[in-house]
C-alpha cells in the first residue's frame, strides 16, 4: 500500500506538471503572437531551433540514465555519492564542451540575430546545472515538479508584464531560456541533504558517464526529426514562415500528449507482460489500445482540421491566419503518431526492440529530409507541413510493418478505419459552417459543439458496439467502487 501510495502521488505530481507545461505557453501564444509578430517570433524559434541540438549534447541521455543509475544505487549512501560525483563529473564535461561548441557557432557562422542566439546559450547553462535525474532516482518528484511549476510561472508572470512591444524580443527571449536555468540552480539549495561529492578517478567517470550515451542517440534523432522543418524553413524562406508554422505545430502537438500519456502508462504492464512471455495478453491490449487510440485521435484530428482556419486568425492573430491551413494539413498525424505510440510502447520498447524503433525514426527523418527538400521551396510552410504529416506516417507504417507476423496488428488497425469515415462526416459541416460565418468567437462555439454531437453520436455508437463488454465491465468497476465509498462513509458515521 505505501508503494502503491508512493506512486500515485508521483504520478499526480508529474501529470499536474505536464499540465503546466501545455497549457501555460498556449495561454501565452495568443499574447506574444500579436506584440512580437511574425518575424520577431520566427527569430526566436529558429535560433531555439539550432540551440536545441547542444543542449542535447550537453544533457545526453541523463533524463533517463541518470536516475536510472540513483535507483540502483541509493540504499548504498557512500556508493551513490561516488555514483553521483562520477555521473555528473561526466556531464560537466559535456556541458563545457556544447558550450565551447556553441561560442565558435555564434563566432564563426552565426551571421544574423546574434544577440537573441547569445542569450539562448542559456538552454545549455543550465544543462551544466540540472541535476533532475539525481531526484528522479530518488524517487523526490514533488520537489522537481514544484520547482519546475514555480520557474515557469515566474517565467508566465514575467512574459505579461515586461513584454509590450516588438522591440522585447530579447525580454522574451531571457524569460524563456531563464526557466531551465532558475530552475536547475533552485535544485541545488536541497542537493546536500542526499549527496556530497567525492573525487573521482578517470575511470570511475567513463565507466559511470558512458551509458548516457547509448541513451542520447534516440534523443537525438527525435529532435532532428522534430525540428528540422523549422530550420529549413527559416533557410529557405523566412522567419515569419517559421513562425506561422511554428504556431499550427504548437497546437497539433496537445491532443498528441493526451494520447502519449496512455502509453506511457501502459508500458510498465506491457512490460511485464513480455517477462513472462504472456503474448496474447500483450495482443489483446494492443487491440484494445489501438481501437480507444483511433477513437480518440479521429475525433481530435477531423475537428482540428475542421475549425483550424477559423481558430488560427482568433487564437493567433489575423497575421497568423495562414496557421488555420497548416493546423488542417498537420492534424491527420496525430493519428499516425497515436497509433505508432502503441505500437511503440506496448510492444517495440517492452520486448527491447530498441534497434527497430530507432530504425523506424530513423526512416522518418529521411523522409523529412527528401520531401521537405522538395515541398519548402515550392509551399513554404505548407511544404514543411506536408512534410511532416507523410514523415510521421512512414514512421507508423514502419513500426507496424516490424512487428507485423508476431502480432496483427494490420488487422487491428483495419478493424479500426470507421473511425476515419466517423471523422469525415463530422469535418465537412464543420468546416463548411466556419467558411459560412467567418472567423468569429461565437461561430468557433458552434462548430466545437456541432462537431462534438455529430462525432459522438456516429463513433460513439461504433466504439460502443465493439467494446459493448469493456464498457459494461467499466461501469460496473465504477459502481462497486463508489459503492464502496458510500459503505465506509456510512459506517464511519455511526
Amino acid at each position: 500500500m505505501s508503494t502503491s501510495k508512493t506512486i500515485a502521488k508521483n504520478f499526480i505530481y508529474t501529470t499536474f506538471y505536464k499540465v503546466m507545461r501545455m497549457i501555460l505557453p498556449l495561454v501565452t501564444v495568443p499574447y506574444v503572437t500579436r506584440v512580437l509578430g511574425a518575424e520577431k517570433l520566427g527569430i526566436y524559434d529558429y535560433t531555439y531551433s539550432v540551440v536545441i541540438y547542444f543542449q542535447m549534447f550537453a544533457f545526453l541521455g541523463f533524463e533517463n540514465y541518470g536516475s536510472r543509475l540513483i535507483a540502483e544505487h541509493r540504499k548504498d549512501k557512500a556508493q551513490m555519492d561516488k555514483v553521483f560525483s562520477a555521473a555528473y563529473y561526466f556531464q560537466v564535461i559535456f556541458s563545457v564542451l556544447a558550450l565551447v561548441a556553441y561560442v565558435v557557432y555564434l563566432t564563426i557562422f552565426c551571421k544574423e540575430n546574434r544577440d537573441i542566439a547569445w542569450i539562448q546559450s542559456l538552454y545549455i547553462i543550465a544543462e551544466l546545472f540540472n541535476i533532475s535525474w539525481l531526484y528522479f532516482g530518488l524517487e523526490k518528484f514533488k520537489v522537481t515538479s514544484t520547482v519546475n511549476i514555480i520557474a515557469r510561472l515566474v517565467s508566465f508572470a514575467g512574459i505579461f508584464i515586461f513584454v509590450k512591444t516588438r522591440d522585447d524580443l530579447v525580454l522574451y527571449s531571457l524569460f524563456c531560456a531563464g526557466t531551465l536555468l532558475f530552475s536547475s540552480l533552485i535544485l541545488w539549495i536541497r542537493v546536500f541533504k542526499y549527496v556530497k561529492f567525492t573525487s573521482a578517478t578517470v575511470k570511475e567517470i567513463w565507466e559511470y558517464g558512458k551509458g548516457s550515451l547509448l541513451l542520447f542517440f534516440p534523443v537525438l534523432v527525435i529532435n532532428i526529426y522534430r525540428t528540422m522543418d523549422k530550420i529549413m524553413l527559416g533557410n529557405i524562406v523566412g522567419m515569419s514562415e517559421v513562425a506561422i508554422y511554428s504556431n499550427a505545430d504548437k497546437i497539433v502537438e496537445v491532443p498528441y500528449m493526451i494520447l502519449a500519456s496512455l502509453g506511457v502508462v501502459t508500458l510498465p504492464k506491457m512490460t511485464n507482460f513480455a517477462q513472462d512471455g504472456e503474448l496474447e495478453k500483450t495482443k489483446y491490449y494492443i487491440e484494445k489500445s489501438m481501437r480507444v487510440i483511433m477513437f480518440m485521435a479521429c475525433g481530435m484530428a477531423f475537428g482540428m482540421m475542421g475549425v483550424g482556419k477559423v481558430f488560427a486568425p482568433i487564437f493567433f492573430g489575423d497575421e497568423f491566419a495562414e496557421s488555420g491551413v497548416l493546423i488542417m494539413v498537420i492534424a491527420p498525424h496525430v493519428i499516425f503518431r497515436g497509433n505508432a505510440n502503441v505500437v511503440r510502447n506496448q510492444y517495440l520498447l517492452p520486448q527491447k526492440r530498441d534497434k527497430d524503433y530507432i530504425v523506424s525514426i530513423l526512416t522518418g527523418v529521411a523522409v523529412n529530409l527528401v520531401f521537405n527538400s522538395i515541398f519548402i521551396p515550392l509551399w513554404g510552410a505548407v511544404g514543411a507541413a506536408c512534410a511532416t504529416l507523410l514523415a510521421e506516417s512512414f514512421v507508423a507504417l514502419c513500426q507496424i510493418f516490424i512487428c507485423r507476423r508476431e502480432i496483427p496488428v494490420v488487422r487491428y488497425t483495419v478493424s479500426n478505419l470507421f473511425f476515419i469515415v466517423c471523422g469525415l462526416v463530422m469535418f465537412v459541416p464543420v468546416y463548411m459552417y466556419g467558411n459560412a460565418h467567418g472567423a468569429t468567437i461565437q461561430t468557433l462555439l458552434i462548430q466545437v459543439t456541432k462537431g462534438v454531437v455529430i462525432y459522438l453520436v456516429i463513433a460513439g455508437a461504433f466504439f460502443y458496439h465493439k467494446e459493448k463488454e469493456l464498457i459494461k465491465s467499466f461501469i460496473r468497476q465504477k459502481k462497486k467502487h463508489i459503492k464502496s465509498l458510500l459503505d465506509f462513509e456510512s459506517a464511519r458515521g455511526k
